[in-house]
């Protein structure tokens, strides 16, 4: 069951990918990410306390779940936000796989050494696998989605928004690194469902903390409305709430090394989806790219 939950957490983070890519050319990240945990948090809280974990909570102790609300913050609050404002800009066949393969090489090397976890030869192989295929994914000759004039959060500066998307390209594998890494080895006792509902939960309060002091003025012009805010709140179900709690639910279950492996495969569902979807047109390069940054993950991970 654990294997089912994580590749089916790495197929909720592929649909999310895609319809982010078309939103967040339109919508400040930070806006998209806490409508979408504002609509996931009630919702875990709701099955938290209906399923009875809620006293799993109380019996864990302030160290375990201030970790889990600072892994929160840091993993959603700003990895996702980040991970969002590069999609539109870079195109999301380099930003899935780059941001993707670099969290799983990060997470294995801080589990080796900071936790004391394993490594062996396929740290050092897939490692260099991972950096040659993040410099064939970022080759600029690949397309990418801008933001349409006038659209709001569009950058008037086209190459200030591209050196920015590479930074938050960057920041976005770092943040979910560190939130893994306190998840691992801070998590004690807690069960998945009331882990993931502390994560998710401190996500929200940072997002829309962040968001009512940009926009405190009153300004509402940079919310989705009608469809779009209908698409917003469906993908805070499916990523935000039910993405989450499944790849919770693979660690705990599959254990942190297959659920990494299996959530690791979103960005080759990713790629079919935006050339499907979005009209992102495949070249070489990216499917080099794609190939080594995925063949570098799987490799670290299991330490071959």
């Amino acid at each position: 069951m654990g294997e089912i939950a994580a590749l089916l957490s790495a197929l909720c983070w592929a649909g999310t990918s895609i319809a982010m890519a078309r939103l967040a050319s339109r919508y400040p990240a930070a806006i998209l990410t806490g409508i979408q945990f504002a609509t996931a948090a009630p919702i875990l809280i709701a099955l938290l306390v209906f399923t009875g974990h809620g006293r799993e909570v109380i019996a864990a102790g302030m160290p375990t779940a201030l970790a889990m609300v600072a892994s929160g913050f840091i993993g959603y609050g700003l990895g996702d936000t980040t991970y969002i404002h590069a999609l539109p800009r870079l195109g999301v066949q380099r930003v899935a796989p780059t941001a993707s393969a670099l969290w799983v090489t990060g997470g294995a090397l801080g589990g080796v050494l900071l936790l004391g976890e394993r490594g062996g030869a396929g740290l050092v192989i897939g490692g260099a696998a991972v950096v040659t295929g993040t410099y064939l994914l970022l080759d600029r000759a690949s397309p990418r989605l801008d933001a349409p004039d006038g659209a709001i959060g569009a950058s008037d500066r086209r190459g200030g928004s591209v050196g920015t998307a590479f930074l938050a390209l960057a920041v976005a594998p770092a943040a979910w690194t560190v939130s893994t890494l306190l998840i691992a080895g801070a998590r004690g006792d807690l069960g998945a469902l009331a882990a993931g509902t502390l994560r998710v939960s401190a996500g929200a309060v940072a997002l829309l903390a962040a968001n009512a002091a940009s926009y405190r003025g009153g300004r509402t012009a940079a919310l989705p409305r009608g469809r779009e805010l209908a698409v917003t709140v469906a993908l805070g179900v499916v990523g935000s709430a039910g993405g989450s709690l499944l790849y919770t639910f693979g660690v705990t279950y599959a254990g942190a090394a297959r659920a990494v492996i299996l959530g690791s495969t979103s960005p080759l569902l990713t790629l079919p989806l935006a050339m499907i979807f979005l009209g992102e047109r495949p070249t070489r390069r990216i499917g080099a790219g794609t190939v080594l940054c995925v063949a570098g993950a799987l490799l670290v991970v299991a330490g071959v």
